[in-house]
């Protein structure tokens, strides 16, 4: 292999690595001068020792499932205060260099033009370079930047002439803006968000955009621009985001239709017991005796009593066809600013009729300063009902149950907090299976959902931003 290593041209790329010693099992870091399949030389802060054999793979962040080589150092010499290292692979390694390895003082300078072209035919990203007056020096054929062009017609082209590719607008201002401020810092910039090319008339497809600052012959300043196609990654990401809004929306009728199957189930035994007193009341009237003025009496008071009765059922069921029709107006999908108090007392006022929920003993401190947010209620609502439920559900054992729910401002932000005197909910809420809708919250409106205290005296907290004020 060390021979082989000899007649391999030596890219010059800069690595992180780690280095373990295969006798006393230490593991160090190091940096790579140059690298080909067969070998590598290194530099490192600690001497190597000659004819050890060890273990080599890239850091974490540069590694793209690349596997650890084995090797032998074959000799160490002192170089301006550390050490450098030739080392020989047991095995041919293929691992991937980043163009950025390139881009310090082992860019296009150091290692010439054409092998540079050369190089670049192998790099699978679209990658262009530029000089500081956006000249092209250099591009692979996998570059997306200049789509009606064959990349060796490109250099020697200034990118305005060739290319829009500059004005494309990013959440930084257009390219053309990034690649100065890049040129002028000389720190590199990763643009994460999909940016959409044209490739030709028919076909868009979407990148990611690594911009570095690198160092062209004569010493003067260029940028490597770097394109890596994710137009499937994307059209996968549309798919799982149109399938959670599904999700979502069905989990939404699931979590209600939970609730009032409950509140129905409350309603059956009631209804049946209104009926059953109307009969009996049928049957009294029928009895009385009309010429026993207090006979007649005494039947009018229980007559009385049991009008109060069925008049109490009718309530609870005039309630629950109220807190349908508020719910459909109310749930309507679409963004609307609302009141976190009102949505708490509303549902509320829901949740009483249903007999286990009217067993727990609550406690409401509501600021009435905090101002709306915005979003879709029926979000909040879910939300707001799964945790009620998740909450009814670990006091049910209990005696004593107890809920205190709060709304109230913290360092600009909306709170809401329930405390329960029950079993603790899991740490990780959106991870039970009941409370999904927190992920949603999460993602959606950047909630943040914070769970503190243990079995007996736990809060649960919802933090979330107001919405912004007319004319900010």
């Amino acid at each position: 292999m060390a021979a082989e290593r000899r007649r391999c041209y030596r890219v010059p790329a800069k690595m992180s690595i780690n280095i373990k010693d295969e006798e006393d099992k230490s593991v160090c870091k190091a940096r790579s001068v140059d690298i080909t399949p067969f070998g590598a030389q290194i530099e490192s802060e600690i001497s190597m020792q000659q004819d050890r054999q060890i273990e080599l793979w890239p850091e974490a962040e540069e590694r793209q499932g690349d596997q650890p080589v084995k090797g032998q150092v074959k000799w160490v010499k002192p170089t301006n205060g550390k050490f450098r290292s030739g080392i020989a692979f047991d095995e041919k390694a293929d691992w991937h260099v980043d163009i950025s390895a390139l881009s310090e003082d082992s860019g296009p300078e150091a290692i010439g033009m054409p092998l540079l072209n050369a190089i670049l035919k192998g790099v699978e990203d679209g990658v262009i370079i530029l000089d500081e007056d956006l000249k092209i020096m250099a591009a692979n054929p996998s570059q997306p930047f200049c789509p009606q062009r064959k990349h060796h017609e490109l250099p020697g082209l200034y990118m305005d002439d060739v290319s829009t590719f500059l004005e494309v607008s990013t959440r930084e201002g257009n390219m053309r803006h990034v690649v100065r401020s890049v040129l002028e810092s000389g720190e590199g910039r990763k643009i994460c968000s999909a940016c959409s090319v044209r490739t030709d008339k028919t076909t868009e497809k979407q990148y990611s955009f690594w911009i570095r600052p690198t160092t062209l012959p004569g010493n003067k300043q260029g940028v490597i621009l770097r394109a890596r196609d994710i137009t499937p990654f994307h059209e996968l990401q549309q798919e799982m985001e149109s399938k959670e809004e599904s999700l979502w929306l069905q989990y939404q009728y699931l979590t209600l239709g939970q609730l009032f199957d409950g509140l129905i189930e409350d309603m059956v035994n009631p209804i049946s017991a209104a009926v059953g007193r109307l009969d009996l009341m049928a049957i009294k009237l029928q009895a009385m005796n009309k010429d026993n003025p207090e006979q007649i009496q005494d039947k009018v008071d229980a007559l009385r009593t049991d009008v109060h009765a069925i008049q109490s059922v009718l309530t609870q069921v005039t309630e629950f066809c109220r807190a349908a029709i508020r719910r459909r107006k109310d749930t309507s999908g679409s963004n609307k600013m609302f009141s976190i108090n009102a949505l708490v007392e509303d549902e509320l006022r829901t949740l009483e009729l249903h007999s286990k929920f009217r067993k727990i003993s609550k406690q409401l401190s509501l600021n009435r300063d905090i101002p709306l947010i915005e979003g879709d209620y029926s979000d909040w609502v879910n939300a707001f009902v799964a945790l009620c439920q998740a909450i009814l559900r670990r006091v049910a054992p209990l005696r004593h149950k107890q809920m205190i729910i709060k709304t109230y401002s913290d360092d600009g932000y909306n709170v809401l907090s329930f405390t329960h005197n029950g079993k603790a909910l899991p740490l990780k809420l959106d991870e039970d299976p009941s409370l999904s809708i927190l992920k949603l919250l999460q993602k959606k409106y950047g909630a943040t959902i914070t769970s503190h205290g243990s079995t007996g005296n736990q809060t649960i907290s919802i933090k979330i931003k107001p919405a912004a004020r007319p004319g900010k």
